[in-house]
């Protein structure tokens, strides 16, 4: 049965080695987002990786896949949860991972539009995890969000970009 597994790899190299273990047939995944950068007064778009220094890869795990793995060029290890043993990641955090993952293309941004001065995610990858009841803390001035997700185990930190729906109406408040 094929579980989603975690590779640490070389920063920087996450593109590469995702596509190394396409080419060789399996599926792999790096979490991209879009995100707003404020630069002299201007707002703009770039992408960024999720989880720097990490590969999610799908298989059925075995010795031998272990060793081919650890032979890619830029592949440091296989995350492990206990007594050196690769561990997979639970259904819960493949999910929350996955998701992140819907096309081979980087998430687009979230939209959050401000209701009474409080942010509300109104599309996204921020509105699928708010839907789940998970906290998000916005950030409005840098337009990033904060939010904890488990994986490997523990909560992890991530933060994602949003943009703000402009207020067509400034009247109606």
């Amino acid at each position: 049965m094929n579980r989603l597994y975690v590779l640490q790899v070389l920063t920087g190299k996450e593109i590469e080695i995702r596509d190394h273990l396409i080419g060789l047939g399996m599926t792999a995944y790096v979490p991209r987002e879009t995100v707003m950068l404020h630069c002299g007064g201007i707002w703009s778009e770039e992408e960024r990786i999720v989880f720097s220094s990490y590969v999610f890869v799908e298989l059925c795990f075995s010795g031998e896949k272990y060793y081919s793995l650890r032979k890619i060029d830029g592949v440091l290890r296989l995350l492990e949860l206990q007594n050196g043993e690769a561990a997979a990641l639970t259904g819960i955090e493949a999910k929350n991972i996955l998701l992140m993952c819907p096309t081979e293309n980087p998430l687009p941004l979230s939209t959050v539009e401000i209701v009474d001065g409080n942010p509300v995610t109104v599309s996204g990858i921020l509105k699928e995890y708010a839907d789940k009841g998970m906290s998000i803390k916005y950030d409005k001035h840098r337009r990033r969000a904060t939010l904890f997700i488990p994986f490997m185990g523990e909560w992890k930190k991530i933060s994602l970009s949003f943009k703000i729906l402009k207020n067509l109406n400034p009247a109606a408040g």
